[in-house]
């Protein structure tokens, strides 16, 4: 007798357990759902972030920018790069002499689609600092 009550009640809570079960399923896929939508914009974020650094450490190596433009997710961007101190000589608008400190900024809108329904720009941004490493001498100013 008790036997036929306990597998009563198994049979019950199944029908629990099915619907139970159908919601976690929708909460974790709406999680990954979510997940796939940002992974996207931290993408874009390390990237325009490393071309910053990378082009930074150029200038800081070579010791002038060229104008050039940095490519993410097939954008060109046109990044800000100006000396730290205003008031410290950059020569030809382009060449850091030696010890000069300069900031290499760049923003980019990054469009997320929401399942077809909405889209969305996130504004991303990055920001890297450098010192030129590359002494110029007053003759090889006046030439370029």
């Amino acid at each position: 007798m008790k036997k036929e009550k306990q597998t009563k009640k198994s049979f019950k809570l199944k029908g629990e357990m099915y619907i139970d079960t159908l919601i976690g399923m929708m909460i974790t896929f709406i999680v990954i759902a979510l997940g796939l939508s940002i992974l996207p914009v931290l993408i874009g974020q390390y990237m325009l972030s490393a071309e910053v650094h990378d082009l930074a450490r150029d200038i800081a190596i070579v010791g002038e920018y060229d104008g050039s433009t940095i490519t993410v997710n097939g954008k060109a961007i046109q990044p800000n790069v100006k000396p730290e101190n205003p008031t410290e000589e950059q020569y030809n608008g382009y060449k850091y002499q030696l010890g000069t400190e300069f900031t290499v900024t760049a923003e980019y809108e990054f469009n997320i689609n929401i399942g077809g329904i909405a889209s969305v720009d996130i504004p991303l941004s990055a920001k890297a600092t450098g010192r030129s490493e590359t002494y110029w001498k007053e003759m090889d100013l006046n030439q370029k």
